[in-house]
């Protein structure tokens, strides 16, 4: 399984419970086999990020989430912009960053962000299995890193 790190340059992760910052809505992404990855609503907020490393991970839900080593991996939501990849199997983000299941990532945490309550809830709707008892983690920028 192929790897990749990659390290924000202006990272912003957002507990879905803040909706300042978003200015246009989010979205689900399906990937070739039926998974789903959620893309956040537009950030246009400046609130510095704290870095938290992890691995991209499927979840039992049918959607992506990212492992930083904890309990249970978080809800992964990505940054507005991005797409399925030409593969099939994973995503590219607005900076061109190419995503699959298995890459490792350093993402961050702060206040504001992607992801507003409003839309959360439609995702919790939609994909009720892959919230149960899990975090949120919504990374809006990522720049890659060498192994």
């Amino acid at each position: 399984m192929r790897r990749r790190t990659a390290l924000p340059a202006v990272v912003v992760l957002a507990c879905a419970v803040a909706s300042s910052g978003c200015s246009s809505s989010g979205s689900r992404l399906s990937l070739d086999d039926g998974t789903a990855v959620f893309v956040g609503a537009k950030y246009s907020g400046d609130v510095p990020a704290i870095g938290v490393p992890g691995t991209i991970v499927q979840l039992d839900g049918g959607c992506w989430g990212l492992d930083d080593g904890g309990s249970d991996p978080d809800v992964l939501v990505l940054e507005h912009g991005t797409t399925v990849s030409e593969d099939g199997g994973g995503v590219v983000t607005p900076d061109g960053v190419e995503l699959h299941v298995g890459d490792d990532i350093y993402g961050g945490s702060g206040g504001g962000g992607i992801a507003d309550n409003g839309l959360v809830e439609q995702w919790r709707e939609e994909l009720p299995a892959c919230f149960s008892g899990r975090g949120l983690a919504a990374v809006s920028y990522i720049d890659p890193l060498e192994p």
